[in-house]
């Protein structure tokens, strides 16, 4: 018997939409494909029919009556799928979900989050940024250096625009850099962008917001500065005069100085230096 909380089956229920019967848009054949194929489990026999012939049905008495690891397994391979069409008011729900199959796995808990605000993020002090440490390419190594001190010359002389196209990039192929070096976790990651058909896309095609966000999914990057690299990004994409002027974006000293932040934040993550 599986240790699903009553509030974590309603979500995964909610997220599959079980509610009519259903499970995702599985057909019967589908439907013992893949329980055959991810667990082995033939999810047609007597004991998973005790409540009704539904898949829904099905499903939940597979809650009740698998360990754990069985569930968490498949409910990971659930997710799997369910990110190639998440809708963005989905999210929510869909990370906490993620949480209940790690919880199945034994896998431990994300970090929480540990900057709430811009002040705080500034108010850290990450020294001197140890791209050395990244796990990336060797000779990837003196190019980011290089990008990384003139992004803090153009700080300097209040070149703010160029500090944040610089330090979108540094962040980019540092991102790009790590999952090179970890394909598969990344690859494998429930929140990889897909196709159409569902295949993984190659990683030199992936944008920096799927860097961003698989990075978080495999514990590279910590919630906070998962959430503040997405700023950086946010403000990299200026670097269009188009949507420059369409978003009236004017970069400033303390625009600057952000993304100088969460780039040390995110090499001190992906170096393993930050606490």
């Amino acid at each position: 018997m599986s240790s699903l909380t009553p509030v974590e089956k309603r979500m995964v229920e909610q997220l599959l939409g079980m509610g009519s019967g259903y499970v995702f848009d599985f057909n019967d054949r589908s439907f013992s494909a893949f329980f055959r194929e991810v667990a082995n489990l033939d999810i047609n026999e007597n004991v998973y029919h005790r409540d009704g012939n539904s898949k829904a049905k099905r499903m939940r008495v597979f809650w009740e009556v698998e360990p754990d690891a069985i569930v968490g397994l498949v409910l990971s391979e659930l997710l799997k799928l369910k990110a190639i069409d998440l809708k963005d008011d989905e999210q929510l729900v869909f990370t906490a979900c993620q949480v209940a199959a790690d919880r199945l796995l034994g896998k431990k808990p994300k970090p929480t989050q540990t900057v709430q605000s811009e002040a705080e993020l500034l108010r850290l002090d990450f020294g001197a940024a140890s791209i050395a440490a990244l796990p990336i390419e060797a000779l990837l190594i003196p190019i980011l250096e290089l990008r990384l001190a003139e992004a803090e010359r153009c700080m300097r002389a209040d070149a703010w625009l160029s500090v944040v196209i610089l330090c979108g990039s540094v962040l980019e192929a540092a991102l790009l850099g790590t999952a090179l070096q970890h394909p598969k976790d990344f690859n494998e990651s429930a929140v990889s962008p897909k196709d159409r058909s569902g295949k993984v896309l190659p990683l030199h095609d992936w944008k920096l917001a799927h860097l961003v966000d698989v990075a978080h999914d495999c514990r590279f990057l910590k919630v906070d500065v998962r959430k503040f690299s997405h700023v950086l990004r946010e403000f990299r994409n200026h670097v269009h005069p188009w949507e420059q002027l369409a978003s009236r974006f004017s970069p400033d000293k303390h625009t600057a100085l952000i993304c100088i932040q969460v780039l040390k934040a995110a090499i001190a993550d992906l170096a393993r230096e930050r606490a």
